[in-house]
């Protein structure tokens, strides 16, 4: 049957369908797209972390309440079995979002969520494993507030 075509970003109603080029508006407008110019990007090579040690790699602190993307990553460069656990979490929750690895040898772990948090709210990007001796790898956290 005949489709009733909607060429805007704002019709709700349903029996519509969106025409096709709306496609670029909803690319443009995508999730990268708002994510907010000003972020915080920071990285370390080459850390050493003594064996089951939890050690803070870094902190961010929200400077406005909002959701945020958050993201951390890291790359074990002398690979071992053994625990490893890496995770974030902040002055307001518990977790944020975590990897960790039992009993395994990987070289490289990325994790992320999308957060309400506050204003002042201080994240931790932390780091803790059992490979039975130091540990050293390459970490990053990324936070940005989405628009």
């Amino acid at each position: 049957g005949p489709v009733n075509i909607a060429n805007n970003l704002e019709t709700t109603e349903e029996g519509y369908a969106l025409d096709a080029r709306q496609g670029k508006s909803l690319n443009d407008n995508s999730l990268f797209q708002m994510l907010e110019k000003t972020y915080s990007h920071q990285t370390i090579s080459n850390k050493s972390i003594a064996n089951n040690t939890e050690t803070i790699i870094f902190t961010y602190t929200c400077p406005s309440a909002g959701y945020y993307f958050v993201r951390g990553s890291f790359e074990q460069t002398n690979v071992a079995s053994g625990y490893k656990l890496c995770w974030i979490n902040s002055t307001n929750h518990s977790w944020l979002c975590a990897a960790s690895l039992g009993q395994t040898i990987t070289d490289r772990h990325d994790f992320s969520n999308i957060r309400k948090l506050d204003a002042g709210e201080v994240l931790y990007l932390r780091f803790k494993h059992t490979i039975g001796s130091t540990a050293t790898g390459h970490f990053q956290l990324t936070c940005a507030r989405l628009a």
